[in-house]
């Protein structure tokens, strides 16, 4: 009898044992939670895509999709938890039966596939944030195709390798057995592990070079630039929310296939915490994208990522994201040599390039407080192109032309009398050039 309490065995178990018993139903109330808050919110989303179709938008916003698709996986993973209820009520894991096999099934393809969507949506977000790249329709649902494919193709693969007893007791719950560590591994803690790490360095990344661009002044105004930086904060809670659902589980799952026992409680704990991350889930990305899922206005169908952040009581509207005087600025210099491609647009490996950047970012900087100073918010982010063109303009044409005796951060001649006055004509202050050694 002692021997059925052991983790390593993967027999039916009655009664349940003492631990078992006071743990369990936390996991199978964290269960119920997040099986109650992701149905609704699929429901919702399902409602709110079919409320925009009959309103004549065509197609739905890559991310909306992706959330989709995450909140799928959160309810099969939730219902495998939610059936705990069962072992308590009849103070019993009964091996072999349809219900272990259920949750079992539901286990494998719950958790590999809130991973797998997880890190999908991070890879998403950095090549639109980064690259404002998105895949075309065709590919984009292809691709969602090929990760169902391979989700359900583990669990698949399994089964069909073991028909008989692939899922058993695995401790407090059935789950893929004992007996088969190495598929345990290679068909499901592998692709999870690998989801943790790429998900954490994959936001890592993104909200770094964010940062950098709002500090670069890479975006066309401050408003854009504030709402780039507070994305950037809240994408910071996708990776830490998953991790920390993850890791208890995993380490205590390897440390069991390794020939240690993290114990009933240990196990419970992490069950509870993996199972939250459906309702974790459903609350950060209604939080995020507050004005869609609550409000229900309908973003457009090609809508950056960044576009798509809009949290409770922020003011950011007709603010949209492009690299605006960037994109000026890379057509201008991007066809001199000595200058690459990078996240944060054209890097020009030449001296002068990077003092007439120094040059144009500092003047930026003084035209944003002249202009917030005047109350003139309006008038600025109107007429900011045509002083970025200027600046830009200006550098570009010393550079073409042979090394004249004035550098290109000496402060430019004082406009004739008879010229037109413009806010732009401004003084810069006097930078000595750089010598080289």
């Amino acid at each position: 009898m002692k021997d059925n309490y052991r983790l390593t065995d993967s027999s039916s178990i009655s009664p349940l044992p003492l631990p078992v018993h006071q743990a369990l139903p936390v996991v199978a109330a964290m269960g119920l939670i997040s099986f109650v808050t992701t149905v609704l919110l699929l429901f919702r989303l399902c409602h709110l895509f079919i409320r925009w179709r009959k309103q004549g938008q065509q197609g739905v916003n890559q991310i909306l999709i992706l959330i989709f698709n995450l909140i799928l996986a959160d309810v099969q993973q939730a219902f495998a938890f939610l059936l705990n209820a069962q072992w308590l009520r009849i103070n019993a894991i009964q091996v072999g039966s349809g219900m272990c096999w259920a949750q079992g099934w539901f286990i494998a393809t719950g958790d590999l596939a809130s991973g797998i969507f997880t890190l999908v949506i991070a890879l998403h977000a950095f090549a639109d944030v980064i690259y404002d790249y998105r895949l075309k329709p065709k590919a984009f649902f292809w691709t969602i195709a090929g990760c169902w494919v391979f989700i359900y193709g583990c669990a698949i693969l399994g089964v069909a390798l073991h028909p008989s007893d692939y899922f058993a007791r695995t401790g407090p719950w059935c789950f893929i057995n004992n007996t088969y560590a190495s598929e345990r591994l290679y068909f499901h803690y592998l692709w999870i592990i690998i989801a943790e790490l790429a998900v954490a360095v994959i936001y890592a990344a993104t909200f770094y070079i964010l940062n950098r661009r709002v500090r670069e002044c890479y975006y066309a105004d401050m408003k854009t630039a504030q709402r780039a930086q507070a994305a950037a904060k809240m994408m910071v809670a996708y990776p830490i929310v998953y991790c920390i659902c993850t890791l208890p589980i995993v380490s205590a799952r390897l440390a069991s296939s390794a020939g240690k026992d993290p114990g009933y409680i240990y196990l419970c704990i992490g069950g509870a915490m993996i199972t939250s991350n459906g309702w974790l889930d459903v609350l950060l990305y209604t939080l995020t994208r507050s004005s869609y899922i609550v409000q229900g206005e309908a973003p457009e169908a090609e809508a950056p990522v960044l576009e798509t952040f809009r949290m409770p009581g922020q003011n950011l509207d007709n603010i949209t994201f492009d690299s605006g005087l960037w994109k000026q600025r890379n057509e201008m210099l991007g066809s001199r040599p000595g200058s690459r491609d990078g996240p944060w647009g054209r890097i020009d490996t030449t001296s002068e390039s990077i003092r007439i950047q120094q040059r144009a970012s500092m003047s930026l900087r003084m035209l944003e407080s002249e202009r917030i100073r005047q109350g003139d918010a309006e008038a600025h982010v109107n007429e900011m192109p045509r002083f970025f063109e200027r600046i830009y303009k200006s550098g570009a044409d010393q550079l073409a032309s042979p090394r004249s005796p004035h550098s290109p951060l000496s402060p430019q001649p004082s406009p004739s009398p008879h010229q037109p006055s413009s806010p732009f004509l401004v003084q810069f202050p006097s930078v000595a050039p750089v010598e080289k050694e």
